[in-house]
């Protein structure tokens, strides 16, 4: 192999090193200026943000994008150490990179925008490279990712790009933004120096532990590049210059061991339905907007899915549908600007009995499936973010299993609150002594400031999940983080009952979700089984007041009451008395200290609240027939 470095070089490298590490390691725990940590950070530009758009690999910009607050607790500490590599790079570009110090661009994480507009891998016909880098480490630098702070510039500017009139626009205005600020910043490093070197293997040739590889004591000097680093001359130069920390300023990075991306940021809830793996990926086909979800059911089951592109791709159908007997049921078509933000789900131990999907415009589709039927719902919005696709595993007949994986939504609603701090970063890196003698500024090529100082960000996913045992299995409902829904309310839920009944689901009455409230309660109200229960939901249209009334649920018979709130008064708790079967007893609380008590005194008391103080009833779902015999509670943010 052509430039191979002297198998006794590290030695002589390590003794050479010895004398020079300070004993001492200084450990910071504070971020005042004008400490020594802290001025290694600034004087390497270690907070400075990367982009990879460049046509030579990664470049650090010019502007400084976060800073480490007065009470950050961080460490700056002197080590030796060194450490040999061996890569192997596919072609050019990848051998750029290894020199570098980044992975190779195939292994990089997704990068923002990146999902969107796929980059072009570059292809060599090499497939025997072999690169071997020699790293001595000087310093180590690590930072929380909870302890950084954007400037107070780069808060700005990326505050000015959500005064554009529409979603496009915003995202096309953070493109400007992560243009000239970068895409990733560290917050984890070696600093140091390093000796790296490329070529290729015969065909019958191995690195290690083969003597054909290595460079004979007779063969004259390597040409290219810098050959003579490679001679003993030139190695003894560069080492006496790498072991003088007095010139740290020529320092750039290395090597990036590793890092953490967006894409990878999912949060899995717990699963409903029954258990097991999945073998298709709803997010395979990338960022794309849905233009129809066609299903198949015979309304006890959903048999299969299939999830239609505006680019004309096409996820599905995986099992039941694949048979061309099999007759698609029923397509729930969008349109333009319009995006799936919510997905119902009815799930009893061993299967799925039904799906609903809402719009963003609050369109519901039909309820696929069972629509008599045990199985309590379970919904997710993934934060008012537009699905993106459904992923699972699937045999012949039906969905079994359900399992939300939220994500935290876009860069809209934390970003720049210091709050849920950089999820994807640069959690471990070197740097390497500049001997081309580089501009001293291009030093640190880091981790990604499209989370830092946010804690949500554009390209993240969000999932959900379903599956069946022997039939068709969804597991995994995938939320695209760039398509939000404005305004969206956080919602939890609560359940009472296990009735087998007519389904029913109170939120194609919402009217505008973001403002929709309980306004008015009709019920029977004689002292019997809750009956006769009907509720209207009020909105505010540019600053009038619409309001829309459900059905009547439970038709037995009765004189009816009705109880209407006050302005500004919610419902924040549900007292009550229920069987399985039978929904006796109902008593709302409010905001304000009022209550409504309707039904009868009999079966097993209940109280449902939400799990923050400040939620409300947003809206009902439920099962009735003569009389309500399950309701399920579902918990919302306040209306705006």
């Amino acid at each position: 192999m052509s430039k191979q470095l002297s198998n006794n070089s590290p030695i002589s490298f390590c003794d050479s090193l010895h004398g020079d590490v300070p004993a001492e390691a200084p450990v910071n725990t504070r971020s005042a200026p004008p400490d020594s940590g802290y001025t290694v950070l600034e004087r390497s530009g270690f907070l400075r943000g990367v982009s990879f758009n460049g046509p030579n690999g990664p470049y650090k910009c010019s502007r400084q994008v976060c800073r480490v607050p007065p009470n950050a607790v961080y460490s700056v500490q002197a080590c030796k150490d060194i450490s040999n590599e061996e890569l192997y790079p596919a072609n050019e570009i990848d051998a750029a990179y290894v020199h570098m110090g980044w992975p190779v661009p195939s292994a990089l994480p997704a990068r923002p925008w990146e999902v969107m507009n796929p980059v072009p891998k570059a292809t060599s016909g090499q497939s025997n490279w072999i690169s071997r880098r020699m790293v001595v480490h000087k310093w180590t630098v690590s930072l929380r990712k909870e302890d950084l702070a954007p400037v107070e510039d780069f808060a700005k500017a990326v505050y000015e790009t959500f005064k554009e009139p529409s979603v496009v626009d915003q995202i096309e205005a953070l493109r400007g933004v992560f243009a000239a600020w970068g895409e990733m910043v560290p917050i984890a490093a070696v600093i140091g120096c390093s000796l790296a070197a490329t070529g290729t293997l015969g065909s019958k040739q191995t690195l290690t532990g083969d003597s054909a590889t290595f460079r004979p004591s007779d063969r004259g000097p390597d040409q290219g590049g810098y050959p003579e680093l490679f001679s003993a001359s030139g190695f003894n130069a560069w080492l006496t210059s790498a072991v003088n920390t007095d010139n740290a300023v020529t320092w750039e990075v290395q090597r990036i061991c590793r890092l953490f991306s967006p894409s990878n940021m999912i949060l899995r809830s717990p699963a409903v339905g029954s258990q097991i793996s999945f073998g298709f990926d709803g997010a395979a086909l990338g960022v794309k907007d849905i233009k129809q979800i066609n299903v198949w059911q015979n309304g006890a089951v959903v048999q299969d899915i299939s999830i239609v592109y505006i680019d004309g791709s096409v996820t599905g159908p995986y099992g039941f549908g694949l048979t061309p007997t099999n007759r698609m049921s029923d397509s729930f078509v969008l349109g333009r600007g319009e995006f799936i933000t919510d997905v119902f789900v009815w799930a009893i131990p061993s299967g799925i009995n039904a799906m609903q999907f809402a719009k963003n415009t609050c369109q519901l589709s039909p309820r696929y499936g069972i629509q008599n039927g045990a199985g309590d719902p379970s919904i997710s919005n993934a934060g008012g973010n537009a699905l993106l696709g459904l992923s699972g595993s699937c045999n012949t007949t039906s969905v079994l299993q359900i399992q939300k994986r939220p994500v935290p939504g876009p860069l809209t609603l934390l970003l720049l609150q210091q709050q849920a701090r950089p999820q994807s970063v640069v959690e471990y890196m070197e740097l390497k002594k500049n001997t081309s003698q580089h501009d001293p500024q291009n030093l640190l090529k880091g981790a990604n400031i499209y989370e830092i100082a946010k804690g949500r960000s554009l390209s993240f996913t969000r999932s959900l999940t379903l599956q069946k045992q022997g039939d068709f299995t969804f597991r995994q409902a995938v939320w695209r983080g760039d398509v939000k829904s404005d305004e969206c309310r956080t919602i939890a839920t609560a359940s009472i009952g296990s009735a087998s009944a007519p389904i029913f689901n109170d939120y194609r009455f919402l009217c505008d979700p973001p403002t929709s409230y309980i306004s008015q309660i009709r019920f029977r109200n004689t002292a019997q089984v809750v009956a006769g229960f009907q509720v209207t939901y009020s909105s505010k249209r540019d600053g009038t007041v619409v309001s829309q009334d459900t059905p009547i649920r439970g038709t037995d018979a009765g004189a009816r009451d009705t109880w209407t709130l006050g302005e500004g008064e919610f419902i924040n708790q549900v007292r009550g008395k229920a069987t399985a079967t039978a929904v006796y007893q109902l008593e709302f609380v409010t905001n304000k200290g009022n209550t409504k008590k309707i039904g009868q005194d009999a079966g097993d008391a209940f109280t449902v609240a939400p799990p923050n103080k400040d939620m409300v009833l947003y809206y009902l779902l439920g099962k009735s027939a003569g009389y309500m015999q399950t309701m399920t509670f579902v918990w919302g943010a306040p209306p705006v």
